[in-house]
């Protein structure tokens, strides 16, 4: 699947979840396809690009934890 493809298709299923009433209406679903996506090629691009590294392909449980959490949570401070 290619890049494009994978954010359509994550777009999509935003906007699904959106119609569904599950994400908030007023949501971006393309802007947080791009975040999600963006964020899991950061992860995997810099070891695909040196072949020659030996580390290994990990993304720690927490990092995924938190990276859903604030993409569903927002970043707004929203204490009055």
């Amino acid at each position: 699947m290619k890049a494009d493809n994978l954010r359509q298709h994550m777009a999509a299923h935003l906007t699904a979840e959106q119609r569904l009433g599950r994400l908030d209406p007023g949501m971006d679903a393309d802007a947080a396809a791009t975040l999600l996506v963006g964020a899991c090629y950061d992860r995997v691009l810099p070891i695909l690009l040196q072949p020659w590294s030996q580390e290994p392909l990990e993304s720690p449980e927490q990092f995924t934890e938190s990276l859903v959490r604030t993409l569903l949570n927002g970043v707004r401070n929203n204490t009055p």
